[in-house]
């Protein structure tokens, strides 16, 4: 005698082993939208003053935004103007506040990075402060995270010697600078 098949709904009963399939690939569908959704970033601009942390990172607000695609010398590295030490990254910081003074920012977000700051291109006016900081010589171009977006400007400011290209002054990058002076 065959034995009858529960219904639910009218839909036969599936099998152990397939309700088993089913549920491992229902779960692994949902942790693959979750970790989807984590790491896309809607495009979200924001506006408003800032202030500047370090040469490639503002505070608006609670937001911490990084710059996208640059990276300047940090706070706390030193740089050697004619053979003398010299806090480079504490002047890119005050080339940044001076650009912007005492205008409202626009930052247009990209990304999130490991440690849930903004990534942004920030804009004052129509003028990307990320450029400017690369083409008055006081951070460098990322191509790691720029695609070189920001190579001309680079190029140019050391065909100038700006910023950290002027004669004379010894700077390394700042991503070598912190893997060696990691915290």
């Amino acid at each position: 005698m065959k034995r009858a098949r529960s219904m639910v709904s009218g839909i036969p009963r599936m099998p152990q082993s397939t309700r088993v399939c089913v549920a491992l690939l229902t779960g692994a569908l949902a942790i693959a939208a979750a970790a989807f959704a984590g790491s896309a970033v809607a495009s979200e601009t924001l506006q408003g003053p800032v202030r500047v942390i370090d040469g490639d990172t503002l505070q608006m607000g609670a937001e911490r935004i990084r710059l996208h695609g640059i990276d300047a010398p940090e706070t706390r590295q030193p740089c050697l103007r004619d053979a003398r030490v010299w806090m480079c990254g504490k002047e890119a910081a005050v080339l940044l506040t001076n650009l912007i003074g005492r205008s409202a920012v626009r930052c247009e977000i990209s990304d999130r990075d490991r440690w849930g700051r903004a990534v942004a291109e920030c804009f004052l006016g129509e003028e990307s402060l990320n450029r400017q900081m690369v083409a008055h010589g006081w951070a460098f171009d990322w191509p790691r995270y720029s695609g070189g977006a920001f190579a001309a400007e680079q190029k140019a400011a050391q065909g100038i010697g700006a910023g950290i290209w002027a004669p004379g002054v010894e700077v390394e990058a700042p991503w070598e600078w912190r893997s060696r002076n990691a915290r």
